[in-house]
């Protein structure tokens, strides 16, 4: 089971990354033109919501079943120091909940917005500072990029 949830989340982060580099593209377009924000605007933001909602509940039960969160998790104060464990057990779990945290957020103040002008200053600032912490997170140096 382990294998599979890593397999879906690493691939499905290629997805998440394209669709909020995409959406925040497009964000940054309505709000340099002064553009209408439209039902496909509302639609594109509300599926880069749902991905990365996805992504983090794979990546939840990824938690639970990986052998290093579980090793942190019996022994959690002699392995704090261990930089592979302490990131995977802590560092991106939280800033992946965070991200998704402020994607939801920018989404939900936005659509009450009434202004389109607001609702894509509302969201071109979450999504971006989600996008910066999700980029941070990933674990680049210690993953190789597609994994089989």
């Amino acid at each position: 089971m382990y294998e599979i949830e890593l397999l879906i989340h690493s691939w499905l982060k290629w997805i998440v990354l394209i669709a909020i580099f995409t959406n925040i593209y497009s964000i940054y377009q309505g709000y340099k033109t002064n553009k209408v924000f439209s039902k496909l605007d509302k639609i594109q933001s509300m599926i880069t919501v749902a991905l990365v909602h996805t992504q983090f509940i794979i990546g939840s039960a990824l938690y639970y079943h990986s052998p290093i969160t579980n090793a942190y998790l019996e022994n959690s104060e002699s392995l704090i120091e261990e930089k592979i464990i302490r990131f995977f057990s802590l560092e991106h779990s939280i800033m992946m909940l965070l991200a998704a945290i402020l994607l939801t957020i920018g989404f939900s103040i936005a659509k009450r917005k009434e202004d389109s002008k607001e609702k894509f200053k509302y969201l071109l600032i979450f999504y971006t500072i989600a996008l910066i912490l999700i980029l941070i997170s990933i674990p680049w140096e210690i993953r190789p990029l597609f994994r089989f």
